[in-house]
């Protein structure tokens, strides 16, 4: 019923349709209905620069959207309403019934200024200034990539990459801009956070506010780790993330660790094995949504086994497979459950720990 409703809308605003116009807007529907929803858009949108109606307005609006661009789409909406209140056009109803259906999916950017704005702050959006009545203001974004950067007199050009899903509320903070030793040579810092994936259908994401969930610089950090592994042997560990380099909407990373286990012979209670193992893992940490991510990936490593029944310590290679779905606090704690199927020499066996890491730099 959409579709006919905007045909019934069409006819009543095009009596006066410039030839240049129409032909734009009719070769705008077809391109739509043939699936080239890109250059079907950009048709009617230079049929409605040529000649304003309401009924382009109504299918531009529908054809963003069916791209998935609904804070474009949501805009369009808004303007056939306006345009049809204006000239007390039938078409204000179904303008306001498609912006209102739009509200609950808009995604929202807010980039937030330091607390104390450097002179001459210039932010830009994909290379394109950001008003400043827009800075530190909640602003209807379309869904997708986009690269945020801040510069100033004097000071280091700071740019982030974040990705913004359908209905999320997303915060980019600005931090304060390190001064530029030398003005005549700006260092750019860099950093990327993919985040969360769009689907192609324009698929709502919880609406959570929240900073960057990955960062493209490299970041490291300390954890410890407790836990369990199948045999019922308690475990002790440190871990060393280390995040490398962004790969599409993720990011690599290393992981140095040692794990600490003490084991007794139910046999012979007077026998201790002190197993220490150290290891390396590589993992890709995956986004799924603000502040959640799983990571996963494989782990080499080398145990140092002290059993008082043998003379000096053995040693033994071991290969795992690694899976820990992560919770992110803030920018610098991460809470992850980690579970490995590690293989050794001669045995295999599954650990389970809870882990706590602090990103320091």
């Amino acid at each position: 019923m959409r579709g006919v409703g905007l045909v019934v809308l069409l006819f009543t605003s095009m009596a006066h349709a410039s030839p240049a116009a129409e032909k734009l807007f009719q070769d705008g529907k077809k391109l739509v209905a043939d699936g080239k929803l890109a250059e079907g858009c950009d048709a009617l949108r230079k049929s409605n620069e040529l000649e304003e109606r309401v009924g382009t307005y109504l299918n531009l609006g529908d054809c963003e959207e069916k791209r998935g661009r609904v804070a474009t789409a949501w805009e369009t909406f808004i303007k056939a309403r306006a345009l049809a209140t204006q000239k007390s056009h039938p078409g204000a109803a179904e303008a306001d019934k498609r912006a209102a259906a739009l509200e609950k999916k808009l995604p929202y950017l807010t980039v937030r200024t330091p607390a104390t704005r450097p002179a001459g702050l210039v932010v830009k959006r994909d290379g394109r200034e950001v008003p400043a009545a827009e800075l530190d203001q909640q602003v209807p974004i379309d869904p997708g990539r986009y690269e945020i950067e801040a510069s100033a007199t004097g000071r280091v050009t700071w740019k982030e990459t974040s990705v913004v899903a359908a209905g999320q509320k997303l915060v980019v903070d600005i931090p304060e801009l390190a001064i530029d030793p030398d003005t005549q040579t700006r260092p750019v810092a860099t950093t990327v956070t993919p985040p969360v994936v769009v689907d192609d259908g324009g698929a709502a994401r919880p609406s959570i506010e929240s900073p960057s969930i990955l960062s493209g610089k490299t970041r490291v950090g300390a954890g410890l780790a407790i836990g369990m592994s199948t045999d019922e042997d308690l475990i002790f560990g440190l871990r060393i993330p280390v995040q490398l380099a962004p790969v599409g909407p993720g990011a690599i990373r290393a992981l140095p660790s040692v794990f600490y286990a003490q084991f007794s012979d139910p046999e012979d209670p007077y026998r201790k094995i002190k197993l220490y193992a150290i290891g390396l893992g590589l993992e890709y940490v995956h986004p799924i949504a603000p502040t959640f991510f799983v990571a996963g990936g494989v782990g080499v490593g080398l145990d140092l086994i002290d059993d008082n029944y043998a003379d000096g310590i053995s040693r033994q290679s071991w290969g795992a497979l690694r899976l820990s779905p992560t919770l992110k606090l803030g920018r610098s704690i991460d809470i992850g459950l980690h579970f490995q199927v590690v293989k050794t020499s001669d045995r295999t066996v599954g650990l389970g720990e809870l882990g706590v890491d602090y990103f320091f730099y």
